[in-house]
């Protein structure tokens, strides 16, 4: 049996839904302020931390500042204990025999300085190794030939057997404005160091 062919009648396109053209700008927006506002609550926590740490910072430099010794202790550096016994300042030539001298190209100055052995065994000592330091917290190095100028030849360096002590002067070439106010000791060029005030 043949039935006749009829096409089915075609159902009408579904509608497309269509959102609103402002929808999709305002989430943008409204995931960009969320956004932002973490960013700048996270900002806010970076700038709280970045400021406790550089109050820790400044804590942590004011208390290094006070481990500086009184003028005149006996401090110690590994196998050595220093004490400053005497400064002398503005001196413009230093002379061992008075028979030659060396000028300084700024000024100088002399710290008399008694160096003791405080451990088991010899150790050598070498005034290289100390360092000045004035109110502008510049740096300077003892001037090891000036120093030989003021004593023997040589003294600047020595081993020092156990419970011995001998004293030696380190002389420092500073400019005429310096002000020293303190010195580093070391009982060698690899040691932590101490400082004592000069004044």
């Amino acid at each position: 049996m043949n039935y006749p062919t009829q096409p089915y009648p075609s159902q009408p396109p579904k509608k497309k839904r269509v959102w609103p053209w402002f929808v999709i700008p305002a989430i943008i927006l409204l995931c960009g302020f969320g956004g932002c506002a973490t960013i700048l609550a996270n900002s806010d926590k970076a700038a709280e931390s970045f400021q406790e740490g550089a109050e820790a910072g400044f804590r942590g430099a004011a208390s290094e500042g006070s481990d500086i010794a009184p003028a005149g202790s006996a401090v110690r550096d590994g196998k050595f204990e220093f004490q400053v016994t005497k400064v002398e300042q503005g001196e413009a030539a230093v002379s061992w025999n008075s028979l030659v001298d060396r000028e300084a190209q700024g000024v100088y100055v002399l710290v008399h300085v008694t160096v003791t052995n405080i451990s088991d065994q010899a150790q050598y000592y070498f005034g290289q190794n100390q360092t000045l330091i004035d109110e502008q917290g510049r740096e300077f190095t003892n001037d090891s030939i000036a120093e030989s100028y003021v004593k023997d030849p040589g003294a600047g360096v020595g081993e020092i057997n156990p419970g011995l002590k001998f004293d030696t002067v380190l002389v420092f070439d500073v400019p005429a404005d310096a002000v020293p106010t303190a010195i580093e000791f070391h009982d060698s060029a690899f040691s932590g160091g101490v400082q004592v005030a000069l004044q």
